[in-house]
């Protein structure tokens, strides 16, 4: 099953003009409730961001059912895959979609699994922690929704290379650009309330470091009462290309000295 999307607004797209890395879990989002209804519980265990999609373009959404509750969802650009999610659904009526089983699935859902990225829970992680303010307009039932979540864990990232001054930098100077290429296991518990103007403190822990051209992270949002809200583990690249990504390269040395100086690394 499809789901065409020809409305993609200028509040999808990020500074780069390509869509918001936030923004393809939330159109995968829009496909769950269309075919299975807004009474539903799932999470996304696997991500991979393939290609950029640009402002005007026409995509679609397809839908394979790869096992009792898990789905694959394929975001196509000219009939080629520019984004791939695996879904399992908690809680939800699968019965419209039927199983595929063809080795050209299960070679997508084995790719996707590949990419997974492993956190050892001990104190051997660098890590940055910042600040936010939690507003109204973010919150759902005392809950942040999922895109402020994913914006927030943005901005920390942001805040721990130095700021948006040093992406510009990077963007105007350099020709360097960092591009998110995977998420596992992003999760936004149930079992936290937060409250207007409540303060929370966003984790990134440094998993991985590859020559400082790629970068495993581990985020964290922990609210007042020192509980863990929401989570994910992520792969960023750095590129010089924002629609095609080839070429890594790595991070120039006055953003490599603001990582060292944040984490102590």
């Amino acid at each position: 099953m499809e789901l065409q999307i020809t409305q993609l607004g200028i509040n999808d797209m990020d500074a780069y003009s390509i869509m918001w890395y936030g923004n393809y879990l939330k159109w995968f989002k829009r496909y769950l409730y269309t075919y299975i209804g807004s009474n539903i519980k799932f999470q996304f265990q696997y991500i991979k961001f393939i290609n950029s999609v640009k402002w005007g373009d026409n995509i679609v959404i397809v839908g394979n059912r790869i096992d009792v509750n898990i789905l694959l969802l394929e975001m196509k650009h000219n009939n080629l895959n520019v984004n791939e999610a695996l879904i399992h659904v908690d809680k939800g009526n699968l019965s419209l979609f039927k199983i595929n089983n063809s080795i050209l699935i299960k070679r997508i859902v084995n790719k996707l699994k590949s990419n997974n990225i492993f956190f050892l829970n001990n104190n051997s992680h660098d890590y940055y922690k910042s600040e936010f303010t939690i507003w109204k307009d973010m919150l759902i039932d005392n809950k942040i929704q999922d895109t402020h979540v994913l914006d927030i864990f943005e901005q920390s990232r942001t805040r721990l290379i130095g700021g948006h001054k040093i992406l510009q930098k990077m963007r105007y100077d350099d020709n360097q650009f960092i591009f998110v290429s995977n998420i596992n296991h992003f999760t936004n518990n149930d079992n936290y309330n937060i409250n207007l103007s409540d303060k929370i403190n966003a984790y990134v822990y440094i998993i991985k470091n590859i020559g400082w051209k790629i970068f495993e992270f581990k985020q964290v949002i922990i609210n007042d009462k020192y509980k863990e809200c929401c989570s994910m583990l992520c792969k960023l690249v750095i590129y010089k290309d924002t629609y095609h990504y080839k070429g890594l390269y790595s991070l120039p040395e006055y953003v490599i000295s603001n990582i060292t100086e944040n984490t102590n690394i």
